[in-house]
């Protein structure tokens, strides 16, 4: 531009006879000088050609954003996830996960055996309906806070009679019946799976990568096993959950039972009739017609009696029945119940919270301190993934539930 308006003003000097000339080139050095500085002001500057964030609103590789929130919705899950509420995962807000351990477990199983010595009411232990008063106490009030499936069965093979019927929602026909002794599975389901107390850490981070980024698989959905199902209904640690809350599941019965009577009462379950050995060999199970009665089951002739498939646990759940991740795991085989532990191979199956029964021949030094924390409930130990529960952010107000410092942890779960 300069070099225009020289050479504009020598040629004006030096030629009088170009003077129109001249003109028309210092106006047009004027005007182009005019456009440059207008293009200068508005033109971005170098650093901002780089901006945080791209039209999408994400932000470029080597830029702080500033802290995030991440919250995952409360309300239950109708697909896979039955009957979870999820943890409401703030992560400005959240100090290191309050570690489930086993004062934090006893403590909240007494209180809710209290609780249920208290609104529960029955001609026996065994046979209690609980009241509303007690669902809202527990939080379970709501409609929305747990899905309830009709169970397909309704003439069993055995006269039913669950141990605890408890109503949920604000309806009375909307009740769960549970039919563990002792209250074990609504104990065990209340606690780690129902939301109101504790939540599953691997799970929610599974759930929360699947979120975010689609190319994560979703978290597996909520299973169980149980090896000494006997007919699927009495005694049962696992009706609840495939009969009502709609977990898939494993049931594993040696005797006639397995044959008859648990197909025809969990017709939801997969059911392996078989036995559970330290290493895979056969069993031969007595007659069990006694107990193992067909009276709806008119098409299923049972033998008796009967060689049978003995698996060791690793081939059953990895070969048989491939199964790589296990919520509640209840081994309930008698004098087979050390052989079968014993077999085990976490590497296999990841086991995240198990029932195992009490017998002279277990005791607490047979499970992996490095691999479970554990506690006893009646005649059962209860064992959880360590570093795999913590509590949810908000506790049901009616379990009081106080965690000492000692119990946060900071490490990825298990």
């Amino acid at each position: 531009v300069v070099m225009a308006i020289h050479n504009s003003n020598n040629s004006n000097n030096n030629r009088k006879e170009t003077t129109k000339k001249g003109s028309s080139c210092r106006l047009m050095a004027v005007t182009f000088i005019c456009m440059a500085a207008l293009f200068w002001k508005e033109a971005p500057s170098p650093s901002s050609l780089y901006s945080s964030k791209d039209e999408w609103g994400s932000t470029a590789p080597g830029d702080d954003p500033g802290p995030t929130t991440t919250t995952t919705t409360t309300k239950s899950s109708n697909n896979h996830n039955h009957n979870v509420i999820a943890h409401n995962n703030n992560t400005t807000s959240r100090g290191p996960p309050v570690i489930l351990t086993e004062e934090l477990v006893e403590r909240v199983r007494a209180q809710i055996l209290r609780y249920i010595q208290t609104h529960c009411q029955g001609p026996s232990p065994r046979a209690l309906q609980c009241s509303h008063e007690l669902a809202k106490t527990l939080c379970l009030d709501r409609d929305d806070a747990i899905s309830i499936q009709t169970p397909t069965v309704r003439n069993f093979t055995v006269r039913f009679g669950p141990w605890l019927t408890m109503p949920v929602g604000n309806e009375d026909r909307k009740v769960l019946h549970w039919t563990a002794n002792g209250y074990l599975d609504f104990i065990s389901w209340y606690i780690f799976f129902s939301g109101h107390v504790a939540y599953d850490r691997e799970r929610q981070q599974r759930s929360l990568n699947h979120h975010n980024h689609n190319n994560h698989p979703p978290p597996p959905p909520l299973s169980y096993f149980e090896s000494g199902a006997q007919n699927g209904v009495w005694a049962s640690n696992t009706y609840t959950l495939g009969a009502q809350l709609g977990w898939t599941g494993l049931l594993v019965e040696p005797t006639q039972c397995g044959v008859c009577d648990v197909p025809w009462n969990r017709p939801t379950s997969d059911t392996v009739h078989a036995g559970l050995c330290a290493r895979d060999s056969t069993m031969t199970v007595p007659n069990t017609s006694a107990f193992c009665q067909r009276p709806v089951v008119r098409s299923c002739v049972p033998s008796f009696p009967t060689e049978i498939p003995c698996y060791s646990l690793p081939t059953l759940l990895g070969t048989v029945r491939p199964r790589s991740w296990i919520d509640f795991f209840s081994l309930d085989i008698e004098d087979f119940t050390l052989d079968a532990w014993n077999s085990l191979d976490h590497s296999v199956t990841n086991i995240r919270h198990a029932v195992v029964e009490r017998r002279k021949n277990i005791p607490p030094s047979v499970f992996d301190s490095s691999v479970f924390h554990q506690t006893i409930l009646n005649n059962d130990y209860l064992l959880w993934k360590r570093n795999a529960f913590a509590l949810v952010d908000t506790i049901c107000p009616g379990v009081v539930v106080t965690a000492s410092s000692s119990s946060s942890a900071s490490s990825s779960p298990s």
